[in-house]
């Protein structure tokens, strides 16, 4: 037989007496020779490396495996040569599937059983519970997975240009937000506490516009297909309004609601509105301004933010909003399926509210204004989060972010001097 010799028919005694699954194994054979060792690819390279990881350096959840199974008869040589043939399945189907960790190693080991339901039946032989072969896969996907995400060459862009100042007087963070390629809408509450504009287009910026308008919080906004801006900010008594911008500045409405901090807003692709506050009572409120114009109610979503929240789809449907929790770390709940998850912690040391932005699908960048009033980064690249990086610079503003290209990053935020400070990744 060509490719690698794991001597399986030496190597397993006893063998359970169903002589399809030997057959099996000498077919499992062939194909994972074909699609991990064949010679001299990149393919072959990354899954090796991978390999060495896994199995050679014994991680030890992959070691506990190797012990469980032998509980039930089964030789380090069939564990051995049956994680191998999942760390292949994982990685050649990794991109398949988005969603969390968990969705991830869920649909892939589905995948598994539906496509290589043989894997599963050579345990069988063996007496080994399904749930005890479901949790031995389940974390050879997730070791995978986690091991892939370190490998993805474009999650991470890493030329980040020097720091630019822009003079003005703002006394709020900025809100900036993406209008078409190489354009950036950018808003700010001013000395009067009125809400200030400007926009780049083409690499030049224009001018700060007093619109004259009275807000009490930071903005946020979107823009709808119809190319009007919607703005949203607190008023007076806490009150959420909306403006827009159509070609004049226009006051449209104030929502009463418990709310204490300034908004995050998201545009879903059924061309609703949604708009995240900190509640009163440190919950995060929800409520959603409809295509036609009415208003839902406002929804408790729970969590405790100690920060305004900042909201990003990476799929025009799914919304995943974060926040600063109590211990200053970072928290996040997700939208997706007609239900929201659970709240998540995922670690960090915050000094701001976060701001999140999208660049690809199943990407997100977060950032946030770190300990020594840094700009700090962390990022989901599909797979996995990334640890926080320094970006430097010095804030005295949550950062505002956005992408309005898969390897372009636009930040900006309040510096010293009240001026507006920006960097750009490209």
């Amino acid at each position: 037989m060509s490719g690698l010799d794991l001597n399986i028919s030496r190597s397993l005694v006893p063998f359970p007496s169903h002589h399809v699954y030997f057959m099996d194994l000498i077919q499992a054979e062939s194909y994972f020779a074909d699609t991990v060792y064949h010679p001299v690819t990149e393919h072959f390279k990354s899954i090796r490396s991978l390999e060495d990881r896994l199995i050679e350096n014994k991680a030890s959840e992959i070691t506990d495996i190797y012990s469980t199974l032998e509980k039930y008869g089964v030789k380090y040589s069939l564990s051995r040569f049956l994680i191998k043939l999942v760390v292949s399945f994982t990685i050649k189907n990794s991109r398949k599937h988005p969603g969390t960790l968990e969705d991830r190693i869920n649909f892939l080991f589905s995948d598994l059983k539906n496509t290589s339901q043989w894997v599963a039946d050579v345990l069988n032989g063996y007496n080994v519970p399904e749930a005890v072969t479901e949790d031995a896969y389940k974390k050879v996907i997730k070791h995978t997975l986690e091991a892939c995400s370190n490998n993805l060459a474009s999650s991470e862009p890493s030329d980040w240009s020097t720091w630019e100042i822009f003079t003005g007087a703002m006394t709020s963070a900025p809100l900036v937000c993406c209008s078409g390629r190489n354009r950036l809408e950018v808003l700010s509450r001013g000395n009067c506490r009125h809400l200030y504009y400007k926009f780049m287009e083409n690499g030049i910026w224009n001018h700060w516009e007093d619109t004259g308008i009275s807000i009490t919080s930071a903005p946020s906004a979107v823009i709808t297909e119809d190319n009007i801006l919607h703005v949203f900010a607190l008023g007076n008594s806490n009150s959420l309004l909306h403006i827009e911008k159509t070609g004049n500045w226009d006051l449209c409405e104030a929502v009463s609601g418990d709310i204490i901090s300034a908004p995050a807003v998201h545009k879903s692709s059924d061309s609703n509105i949604h708009i995240f506050c900190r509640g009163w009572n440190n919950n995060l409120m929800h409520i959603i301004r409809f295509g036609d114009g009415s208003w839902s109610n406002w929804e408790d979503l729970g969590g405790e933010l100690t920060s305004a929240p900042s909201v990003v789809s990476w799929d025009g449907s799914r919304m995943d909003v974060f926040a600063r929790g109590v211990n200053n770390s970072l928290i996040h709940i997700s939208f997706s399926n007609n239900s929201w998850s659970p709240w998540k912690n995922l670690d960090g040391y915050l000094t701001s509210s976060p701001c999140s932005s999208s660049r690809a699908y199943n990407r997100i960048d977060i950032f946030a204004r770190g300990r020594e009033n840094q700009l700090i980064w962390k990022l989901w690249n599909g797979v996995s989060w990334s640890s926080w990086k320094d970006i430097g610079g010095y804030l005295t503003s949550r950062p505002s972010s956005v992408s309005w290209g898969p390897d372009r990053i636009d930040v900006l935020a309040r510096g010293i001097n009240n001026e507006l400070i920006y960097i750009c990744n490209k």
